[in-house]
């Protein structure tokens, strides 16, 4: 008896194979978001974003085995159920290694051996994709007449998938998602044992049984693989006996935007105040983030007045100076910052706090701990983002207050722009600016180098922000107060007077605080050179790290380095200021390196010895696939930046535009044989994918910046009306150019197709990110528009020539 090498053309899909398509990409889906909250947590945020690009390589090479074994994929049905449970078990296995190994992407650039983990990680990490890939790959090669409807299952699968993510993670945690990925997939892989090639339905029980112990397991998810932080993780800080005998982990949650641990006993942390402070500071609960911010809950009776130790934290200075009324305190955390504007007078404290975890231990489990501070009349706690918050409010504050603010949290696909970016841009500091009143005031405090970076690019995004808003004198709107460590940020409306200056110098004085900058102060600091030059433009550009103000089209504020930096000396004070490029440029390296070896190569050595390719069609297919690849992961990766201002957080940002644009995509893959059925129809599509890229790019930045202060209801309509025209054109080329493979030539592409898209795929994340950090993502938004223009002539140019060459 001999096997089909794919199914008949006549052979349709039965519906258990399209809804088992469905839940794989599903359980795909899954996967990749949770393994970037699982990163974000057990190593840092710089290699989030590479999940993307090992998912792709792990497609691309799919693709590759399956042309050079094709004996792997037949029958189709049946080989994808065992590749489907393949994927299942890999996919934990992997996981369960790779957070076993040490790595730390901080040292990369020191210790060599750094380099070799990254690509332990890479490939570990490409084997459960693989067998994804070769799943979905047979089934499309085994019904290649009906390729749209399984792509629409495909890709409608793949956006459900996305929308689920963010209420699982609440409920069952990372751990719990990984093995619901494997029920997932086991059910994919039963429904499709159910169907016999025959046509006849089986029970598969043993297939069934694979999945309820995935799914039975669930509860008991944290004890079978736990997660634990990295090195160089904060947690492993605070949990460490030699450093605090008496702490312990109280509690750990996990949701979709961070993981958070609570750490009982590990005494007062006080590196927001003078160390030199004669009040010593009550007990504090630590409430740590992805394993390394941390924000303290205070101890407290209610009694402000006996809290005297706040008086010595360098963010108190303008509370103490000004004593402002209407105070907004952005990033609430633990509530230190609300408990200092209280205690400094305040009468009215408006608390904005993005975590739900966070928001719920201070208000319920924490409660009497920090003196009920959020059930007081005078403070009122917001869920929400800042920025989305400050430009739905009519109200003009006293003071607006931001005080280290950063989670080293995931952002859009793992890319590097972190949410707390888009709180440190010129329009974020125009938007607190406008909020405030008349001489109303603006603080940041961030950390200070003994080579300054963060400080100073403050200085340059408030320079920017108010002259945006026409002041010719910038700086003196300007006074950075100081400790050893830490530097506080004061943003005045108006002009600091004579007065306002020697009330913060008596504060100043009687705390211990010094300047590094204040109107007529006389130094030579890098702050006075910067804010009293004529062209601060030549100081920011000598200097030897990149202090150039951030924008929302670019938020990568916490990105200090240039490739001119990368062999500073003095980057060892602090990896992380350099080590983002370095973990990308290393990617993208090893993601090339990789595509050569497994894709390319193969693709040109099997394609010069099959005669049944045509040879003057095969450049230009490649050059399709390839191009439609990466045109689509450089807009997948602009949209999500740009919706993780508009709807608040990156993880809302990523689960949505994914599902929008792939259900969207699926649409239109139904669709596609009515739209494509002349060969003049498919140039109106690529016309129409331009034409739309080009007005987003234009034109979105304007529309989000007019919609911002909306509900997130209406944001969400909006935004799913701007995102379902694109995402439906978006879902035409592929299965369009599949459907003109199979007319147009005799040899089954279908496999080097998938591979060629798949290998430009993988290196689009790294390249979006590496080229906003240059030309912001609007730039990257007409480089993809420019990418679809060459798809098209490619179309065009293949289609010809394989008409000419057919046999």
């Amino acid at each position: 008896m001999t096997h089909r090498t794919a199914a008949e053309p006549g052979l349709r899909p039965h519906w258990t194979a399209l809804v088992a398509i469905g839940l794989l990409a599903g359980a795909i889906m899954l996967f990749e978001l949770v393994l970037t909250r699982i990163f974000s947590f057990t190593i840092w945020h710089h290699f989030s974003f590479m999940v993307i690009s090992v998912a792709l390589m792990g497609f691309a090479v799919s693709g590759i085995v399956l042309q050079l074994y094709p004996a792997l994929g037949v029958p189709a049905p049946q080989r994808a159920a065992h590749y489907a449970v393949l994927f299942a078990l890999t996919a934990v296995l992997a996981v369960a290694l790779v957070t076993r190994i040490p790595f730390d992407p901080t040292h990369i650039a020191q210790e060599p051996g750094q380099v070799v983990a990254l690509a332990v990680y890479y490939l570990t990490l490409v084997v459960p994709f693989t067998f994804a890939g070769l799943a979905i790959v047979s089934l499309l090669n085994g019904y290649p007449g009906d390729v749209n409807r399984l792509y629409a299952s495909d890709l409608t699968g793949a956006g459900a998938g996305c929308l689920i993510v963010v209420g699982l993670m609440a409920h069952v945690g990372a751990e719990g998602v990984l093995l619901l990925v494997g029920a997932i997939a086991s059910v994919s892989a039963w429904l499709l044992r159910c169907r016999t090639q025959t046509g006849r339905t089986q029970l598969a029980l043993p297939w069934l049984a694979v999945a309820v112990l995935f799914g039975a397991a669930t509860p008991w998810a944290t004890h079978l693989l736990p997660i634990r932080p990295g090195t160089g993780k904060g947690l492993t800080y605070w949990l460490n006996p030699a450093n605090f005998p008496l702490a312990r982990l109280a509690s750990t949650q996990w949701n979709a935007l961070s993981r958070v641990d609570v750490v009982e006993g590990a005494g007062a942390v006080e590196w927001t105040a003078n160390p030199r402070s004669p009040a010593s500071s009550p007990p504090q609960t630590q409430i740590v983030i992805d394993g390394d911010a941390a924000t303290p809950i205070i101890q407290s009776n209610g009694d402000l007045r006996s809290l005297t130790f706040l008086d010595y934290t360098l963010s108190s200075t303008a509370l103490q100076a000004f004593r402002p009324a209407q105070v907004l305190v952005i990033g609430s955390g633990g509530g230190v910052d609300v408990l200092t504007a209280l205690h400094h007078g305040a009468a009215h404290v408006d608390a904005v706090e993005i975590n739900p975890m966070i928001a719920g231990l201070v208000t319920r489990r924490y409660a009497e701990w920090n003196g009920h501070l959020f059930e007081r009349p005078e403070v009122a706690l917001h869920l929400g983002e800042g920025r989305n918050f400050v430009r739905r409010q009519t109200t003009r504050y006293d003071m607006i207050q931001l005080s280290l603010i950063d989670t080293w949290a995931a952002t859009a696909a793992g890319a590097y722009s972190l949410a707390e970016g888009y709180l440190y841009t010129v329009e974020a500091y125009q938007d607190y600016i406008g909020h405030l009143a008349g001489d109303g005031i603006l603080t940041v405090t961030r950390w200070r180098w003994s080579q300054p970076r963060e400080i100073l690019k403050l200085c340059t995004v408030a320079v920017a922000a108010l002259r945006g808003l026409g002041v010719e004198h910038p700086e003196k709107h300007l006074v950075i107060a100081a400790l050893p460590g830490l530097a506080n940020v004061m943003i005045k409306r108006s002009e600091f007077t004579a007065a306002d200056l020697d009330s913060i110098e008596r504060v100043a004085d009687a705390r211990g605080f010094g300047f590094l900058y204040a109107p007529g102060i006389r130094g030579t600091n890098e702050f006075v050179r910067l804010l009293d030059a004529p062209d601060p433009s030549k100081f920011i550009d000598a200097y030897p790290f990149d202090i150039r103000p951030a924008t929302d089209d670019s938020p990568f504020f916490f990105q200090f380095g240039r490739w001119r930096d990368l062999s500073l000396a003095g980057w060892r004070e602090s990896p992380l200021a350099l080590s983002g490029r370095l973990v990308l440029l290393a990617t993208l390296t090893q993601a090339f390196l990789l595509s050569l070896a497994l894709l390319v190569a193969p693709i040109i050595r099997r394609a010069r010895n099959t005669p049944a390719i045509p040879r003057a069609a095969a450049g230009g297919t490649l050059a399709y696939f390839a191009a439609i690849g990466l045109g689509f992961m450089l807009l997948e990766i602009s949209l999500m930046q740009r919706f993780t201002l508009f709807l608040g957080h990156p993880v809302y940002a990523i689960a949505f535009v994914l599902a929008v644009l792939l259900i969207a995509a699926g649409a239109g893959s139904m669709c596609a044989p009515r739209l494509v059925g002349s060969r003049s129809r498919p140039w109106w599509v690529f016309i129409g994918i331009v034409g739309i890229v080009l007005l987003y790019a234009a034109c979105m930045p304007a529309i989000f910046r007019a919609a911002l202060g909306l509900g997130l209801v209406s944001r969400l309509a909006l935004g799913t009306l701007l995102l379902f025209p694109l995402g439906f054109g978006l879902g035409i080329p592929f299965p369009a150019a599949v459907a003109s493979l199979s007319r147009r030539t005799s040899a089954p592409l279908l496999g080097w197709a998938w591979a060629a898209n798949g290998a430009a795929s993988v290196m689009g994340p790294i390249l979006a990110v590496l080229l906003a950090m240059e030309f912001g993502f609007t730039g990257v938004m007409f480089l993809a528009a420019l990418i679809y223009a060459g798809a098209l002539l490619a179309f065009g140019s293949w289609e010809a020539k394989a008409m000419h060459s057919r046999p």
